[in-house]
Protein backbone atom coordinates (compact mmCIF):
# COMPACT_ATOMS: atom_id res chain seq x y z
CA UNK A 1 0.00 0.00 0.00
CA UNK A 2 3.05 2.24 0.60
CA UNK A 3 3.92 5.24 3.03
CA UNK A 4 0.38 6.80 4.40
CA UNK A 5 0.51 10.22 5.69
CA UNK A 6 -1.69 11.09 8.54
CA UNK A 7 -2.66 14.04 9.69
CA UNK A 8 -3.05 15.28 13.59
CA UNK A 9 -5.66 17.05 12.78
CA UNK A 10 -8.23 13.78 13.14
CA UNK A 11 -6.21 12.68 16.48
CA UNK A 12 -5.27 16.06 18.22
CA UNK A 13 -6.80 18.63 16.17
CA UNK A 14 -2.99 19.90 15.42
CA UNK A 15 -1.61 20.13 11.60
CA UNK A 16 1.18 18.36 10.31
CA UNK A 17 2.80 18.71 7.17
CA UNK A 18 3.06 16.04 4.62
CA UNK A 19 6.29 14.22 4.73
CA UNK A 20 8.21 16.87 2.04
CA UNK A 21 10.47 19.65 2.63
CA UNK A 22 8.38 22.56 1.19
CA UNK A 23 9.89 25.41 -0.46
CA UNK A 24 7.07 28.86 -0.46
CA UNK A 25 7.82 29.65 -3.82
CA UNK A 26 6.58 26.41 -5.11
CA UNK A 27 2.84 25.77 -4.72
CA UNK A 28 1.91 23.84 -2.11
CA UNK A 29 -0.83 20.78 -3.17
CA UNK A 30 -3.56 21.78 -0.33
CA UNK A 31 -6.94 22.69 -0.89
CA UNK A 32 -8.27 23.40 2.40
CA UNK A 33 -8.57 26.47 3.48
CA UNK A 34 -9.89 28.87 5.49
CA UNK A 35 -13.00 31.59 4.97
CA UNK A 36 -11.10 34.16 7.07
CA UNK A 37 -7.62 34.35 5.23
CA UNK A 38 -8.37 37.55 3.69
CA UNK A 39 -9.03 39.09 6.83
CA UNK A 40 -6.43 41.08 8.76
CA UNK A 41 -4.08 42.01 6.54
CA UNK A 42 -2.80 45.16 8.28
CA UNK A 43 -1.00 44.77 12.00
CA UNK A 44 -2.81 44.89 15.12
CA UNK A 45 -1.73 44.99 18.57
CA UNK A 46 -2.41 42.66 21.04
CA UNK A 47 -5.33 43.30 23.05
CA UNK A 48 -4.49 42.24 26.20
CA UNK A 49 -1.12 41.97 28.17
CA UNK A 50 0.49 37.87 28.28
CA UNK A 51 2.54 37.42 30.76
CA UNK A 52 6.02 35.47 30.30
CA UNK A 53 5.08 32.30 32.73
CA UNK A 54 3.20 30.59 29.63
CA UNK A 55 6.58 28.57 29.18
CA UNK A 56 5.07 25.71 27.30
CA UNK A 57 3.24 27.81 24.74
CA UNK A 58 6.86 30.26 24.38
CA UNK A 59 9.30 27.16 24.21
CA UNK A 60 6.38 25.57 21.23
CA UNK A 61 6.48 29.11 19.71
CA UNK A 62 10.38 28.99 19.30
CA UNK A 63 10.27 25.68 17.92
CA UNK A 64 7.78 26.74 15.15
CA UNK A 65 9.95 29.46 14.47
CA UNK A 66 13.25 27.76 14.13
CA UNK A 67 11.33 25.03 11.74
CA UNK A 68 9.09 27.64 9.36
CA UNK A 69 10.02 30.86 10.90
CA UNK A 70 12.71 33.66 10.19
CA UNK A 71 14.04 37.05 12.28
CA UNK A 72 15.30 39.99 10.81
CA UNK A 73 16.79 43.56 10.71
CA UNK A 74 16.11 45.54 8.06
CA UNK A 75 19.21 48.13 6.69
CA UNK A 76 17.33 51.25 8.40
CA UNK A 77 17.30 49.00 12.08
CA UNK A 78 13.76 47.87 12.11
CA UNK A 79 13.59 43.88 13.35
CA UNK A 80 10.77 41.55 12.91
CA UNK A 81 9.33 38.18 12.63
CA UNK A 82 7.74 36.17 10.03
CA UNK A 83 6.24 32.67 10.32
CA UNK A 84 4.85 31.23 7.06
CA UNK A 85 3.08 27.65 7.06
CA UNK A 86 0.50 25.96 4.44
CA UNK A 87 -2.87 28.05 3.89
CA UNK A 88 -4.48 25.25 6.17
CA UNK A 89 -2.56 26.33 9.45
CA UNK A 90 -3.97 29.81 9.96
CA UNK A 91 -5.50 28.82 12.63
CA UNK A 92 -1.75 28.49 13.87
CA UNK A 93 -1.16 31.34 13.09
CA UNK A 94 -3.77 33.11 14.59
CA UNK A 95 -3.52 31.84 17.52
CA UNK A 96 -0.15 33.36 17.61
CA UNK A 97 -1.48 36.52 16.46
CA UNK A 98 -3.86 36.52 19.33
CA UNK A 99 -1.42 36.82 21.69
CA UNK A 100 1.66 38.92 20.32
CA UNK A 101 -0.58 40.94 17.37
CA UNK A 102 1.25 41.31 14.07
CA UNK A 103 -0.67 40.76 10.53
CA UNK A 104 -1.68 37.87 8.38
CA UNK A 105 -1.86 37.68 4.52
CA UNK A 106 -1.78 34.86 2.10
CA UNK A 107 1.19 34.52 0.10
CA UNK A 108 0.33 35.40 -3.79
CA UNK A 109 0.55 32.46 -6.06
CA UNK A 110 1.03 29.52 -3.63
CA UNK A 111 -1.26 28.17 -0.71
CA UNK A 112 0.53 29.18 1.54
CA UNK A 113 0.01 32.05 4.17
CA UNK A 114 2.68 34.55 6.22
CA UNK A 115 2.34 36.30 10.01
CA UNK A 116 4.65 38.98 10.70
CA UNK A 117 5.39 41.06 13.44
CA UNK A 118 7.36 44.45 13.14
CA UNK A 119 6.27 47.20 15.61
CA UNK A 120 9.15 47.21 18.64
CA UNK A 121 7.33 46.53 21.71
CA UNK A 122 6.07 43.68 19.69
CA UNK A 123 9.21 42.15 18.95
CA UNK A 124 10.35 42.94 22.29
CA UNK A 125 7.29 41.01 23.97
CA UNK A 126 8.05 38.11 21.08
CA UNK A 127 12.11 38.06 22.21
CA UNK A 128 11.07 37.77 26.10
CA UNK A 129 9.08 34.58 25.45
CA UNK A 130 11.61 32.51 23.17
CA UNK A 131 14.57 33.99 24.13
CA UNK A 132 16.73 30.73 25.64
CA UNK A 133 14.44 28.56 23.84
CA UNK A 134 15.49 29.41 20.61
CA UNK A 135 18.47 27.33 19.03
CA UNK A 136 18.28 26.53 15.31
CA UNK A 137 21.85 27.00 14.29
CA UNK A 138 20.89 29.90 11.34
CA UNK A 139 17.70 31.25 13.78
CA UNK A 140 19.86 31.80 16.34
CA UNK A 141 22.34 34.04 14.67
CA UNK A 142 19.46 35.86 13.45
CA UNK A 143 17.99 36.27 16.86
CA UNK A 144 21.60 37.48 18.41
CA UNK A 145 20.98 40.40 15.43
CA UNK A 146 17.77 41.11 16.92
CA UNK A 147 18.61 41.28 20.26
CA UNK A 148 21.06 43.49 19.49
CA UNK A 149 19.08 46.26 17.83
CA UNK A 150 16.31 45.98 21.00
CA UNK A 151 19.44 46.05 23.79
CA UNK A 152 18.13 43.02 24.89
CA UNK A 153 20.96 40.31 25.91
CA UNK A 154 20.79 37.38 24.45
CA UNK A 155 20.02 33.75 26.16
CA UNK A 156 22.06 30.56 25.60
CA UNK A 157 19.45 27.45 24.43
CA UNK A 158 18.12 26.16 27.88
CA UNK A 159 18.80 21.87 27.98
CA UNK A 160 15.80 20.49 26.05
CA UNK A 161 13.58 17.28 27.73
CA UNK A 162 11.36 14.87 26.75
CA UNK A 163 8.90 17.39 27.95
CA UNK A 164 10.06 20.25 26.73
CA UNK A 165 7.69 22.09 24.46
CA UNK A 166 10.26 23.12 21.96
CA UNK A 167 10.20 19.72 20.02
CA UNK A 168 5.86 20.06 19.40
CA UNK A 169 6.65 23.48 17.48
CA UNK A 170 9.54 22.12 15.34
CA UNK A 171 7.48 19.08 14.76
CA UNK A 172 4.49 21.16 13.77
CA UNK A 173 6.63 22.77 11.19
CA UNK A 174 9.24 19.76 10.13
CA UNK A 175 7.56 17.18 11.16
CA UNK A 176 5.74 14.06 10.41
CA UNK A 177 3.63 11.09 11.21
CA UNK A 178 2.93 8.23 8.81
CA UNK A 179 2.57 4.20 8.83
CA UNK A 180 3.23 1.60 6.42
CA UNK A 181 2.36 -2.29 6.18
CA UNK A 182 5.40 -4.55 7.04
CA UNK A 183 6.26 -8.28 6.31
CA UNK A 184 4.36 -11.21 5.08
CA UNK A 185 1.58 -10.39 7.44
CA UNK A 186 1.05 -6.84 7.03
CA UNK A 187 1.87 -5.39 10.67
CA UNK A 188 1.46 -1.50 10.81
CA UNK A 189 4.43 0.43 11.44
CA UNK A 190 4.09 3.75 13.03
CA UNK A 191 6.77 5.91 11.90
CA UNK A 192 7.93 9.81 13.19
CA UNK A 193 10.11 12.17 11.55
CA UNK A 194 11.50 15.31 11.03
CA UNK A 195 13.66 16.66 8.24
CA UNK A 196 16.11 19.54 8.10
CA UNK A 197 18.96 20.68 5.84
CA UNK A 198 21.47 20.11 8.72
CA UNK A 199 22.35 17.66 11.20
CA UNK A 200 22.69 19.28 13.95
CA UNK A 201 19.65 20.81 14.07
CA UNK A 202 18.00 17.12 13.78
CA UNK A 203 20.37 15.78 16.74
CA UNK A 204 17.69 17.02 19.73
CA UNK A 205 15.80 14.66 19.01
CA UNK A 206 18.05 11.99 18.59
CA UNK A 207 19.42 12.76 22.00
CA UNK A 208 16.16 12.53 23.36
CA UNK A 209 13.96 9.88 21.80
CA UNK A 210 15.96 7.61 20.02
CA UNK A 211 15.82 6.68 16.38
CA UNK A 212 18.07 7.26 13.95
CA UNK A 213 19.25 10.27 11.27
CA UNK A 214 20.03 9.42 7.53
CA UNK A 215 20.81 11.40 4.38
CA UNK A 216 17.66 11.73 1.89
CA UNK A 217 19.50 12.77 -1.51
CA UNK A 218 15.96 14.15 -2.57
CA UNK A 219 14.79 17.66 -3.01
CA UNK A 220 18.89 18.86 -3.39
CA UNK A 221 19.43 16.72 0.00
CA UNK A 222 18.40 17.47 3.64
CA UNK A 223 18.40 14.87 6.95
CA UNK A 224 15.58 13.01 8.54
Amino acid sequence: MGTNSVSLISILAVLVKVPVIRKWNQPVTNERSYSSHLVGTSETTRATSFGSKETRFNQWLAGLIDGDGSLQVSKPGYSSCEITVALADERMLRIIQNKLGGSIKPRSGVQAIRWRLHNRSGMIDLVNRVNGYIRHSSRLVQLNRVCAVLDVQLISPDTLHNKHGWFAGFFDADGTIGYYLKGHYNQPQLTLSVTNKLYVDLYPFLKVFGGAIYFDKAQNGYYK
